[in-house]
């Protein structure tokens, strides 16, 4: 993006998120959706229920505590 300066000039704005590093999460993110997509194919009745959403939302603030408290721990230098 350009801006027009003070004196008229054309200056170069810096981008917060580079074209690279843009097309990086969204890379991952695609990926991530294709996965998804292909669980559902191969298995319908079970990746289009809710019971498997609540299970995984169930074992995840167990799982957060664990890695959260394993990543201070790294951090700080006692591993």
């Amino acid at each position: 993006m350009r801006v027009k300066g003070k004196l008229g000039i054309f200056k170069k704005v810096p981008s917060i998120l580079g074209f690279r590093e843009f097309r990086l999460q969204w890379g991952i993110f695609l990926v991530l959706v294709v996965v998804v997509i292909l669980f559902i194919i191969g298995s319908p009745t079970t990746f289009l229920s809710p019971k498997i959403y609540l299970a995984v939302m169930g074992v995840m603030p167990f799982t957060g505590v664990i890695a959260l408290g394993m990543t201070f721990m790294i951090i700080s230098g006692e591993i």
